[in-house]
């Protein structure tokens, strides 16, 4: 029993070394999909600023706080200056 318990750890341990990434990998692999998001008031001055991530086609995630009582807003992506206008919302999630 002993000896299946040792075995059982060794695997789970190297299982888990072949497969984790470092914290540098992990950023390296996420930023290519991480924008910065302005907000604007109905003057379009800027009232937040914030982080999301590219989903899908142009599709955004990123939180409520961010969005909040804007009226425009535009995205950067990382690397990138030109700046994308946001052309609405398709959902949001108070909790």
């Amino acid at each position: 029993m002993r000896k299946t318990a040792i075995v059982l750890l060794l695997l789970v341990l190297t299982g888990k070394m072949l497969f984790s990434q470092s914290a540098k990998e992990i950023a390296k692999s996420s930023m290519p999909s991480t924008v910065s998001i302005v907000m604007q008031d109905k003057y379009k001055q800027p009232i937040s600023l914030g982080s999301g991530f590219i989903v899908g086609n142009g599709k955004i995630v990123t939180n409520v706080h961010v969005i909040k009582g804007a009226s425009y807003g535009y995205v950067i992506m990382i690397g990138n200056e030109t700046k994308y206008k946001i052309q609405g919302y398709l959902a949001i999630d108070n909790k």
